[in-house]
């Protein structure tokens, strides 16, 4: 299985972005 992160790193910048 593929890391989601790796896949799509904007997804988690965003996602960081908006918790913080």
């Amino acid at each position: 299985m593929q890391s989601p992160n790796e896949r799509s790193p904007i997804l988690i910048w965003r996602h960081n972005k908006t918790m913080v």
